[in-house]
């Protein structure tokens, strides 16, 4: 009797251990995009890129396709909002958040400042190949020559004693 428990206890055992023979399947469709994909590919030290992977790669996916656009946007669809929208408009969405067709992206400007956001939407373009409209891109200067303008924007102010100091001219809203 104690060795037909011990038999079927090591039968279990080894039942369990085949049964974890590896990570999972998964519904393309299901959220969180899954590990072995986030750690696909190794970080470089650019921090756009690891801004990109902290905040973004979880709906957007590492390739960009957003698990077929059901997570996020499709970044590297050729009719996507990268060939749609200009520098301007892609910071602004992700400086204030957008709602899309399938889900809300969440403003991003409490964790990542205005520069941070530039870099990250320079990045986007980078990795995933898509160039602004060419219209767009005549029309709206590039995501680090509004920032440039902006600061340039500081005018000097006298100040009580009469030095001048910097203050900042409200940016035009995007």
């Amino acid at each position: 009797m104690r060795a037909r428990c011990l038999f079927s206890g090591a039968l279990l055992c080894l039942a369990a251990l085949c049964a974890c023979n590896g990570e999972a399947k998964r519904d393309p469709s299901q959220y969180p995009i899954a590990r072995s994909e986030l750690e696909r590919d190794a970080p470089s030290d650019d921090p756009a890129e690891l801004s990109y992977r902290r905040y973004c790669i979880g709906c957007h996916g590492s390739d960009g396709h957003g698990n077929g656009g059901t997570t996020g946007a499709d970044l590297a669809a050729l009719d996507g909002p990268l060939s749609r929208r200009s520098d301007a408009e892609l910071i602004g969405s992700v400086r204030n958040g957008k709602s899309g067709e399938l889900a809300v992206m969440p403003a991003h400007s409490p964790v990542l400042e205005d520069a941070q956001i530039a870099a990250v939407v320079s990045y986007v373009r980078k990795r995933f190949g898509q160039p602004p409209a060419a219209a767009q891109q005549a029309a709206q200067p590039s995501a680090q020559q509004q920032l440039v303008d902006r600061a340039s924007e500081a005018k000097p102010v006298p100040g009580p004693e009469g030095n001048a100091k910097q203050a900042a001219t409200p940016a035009p809203a995007p």
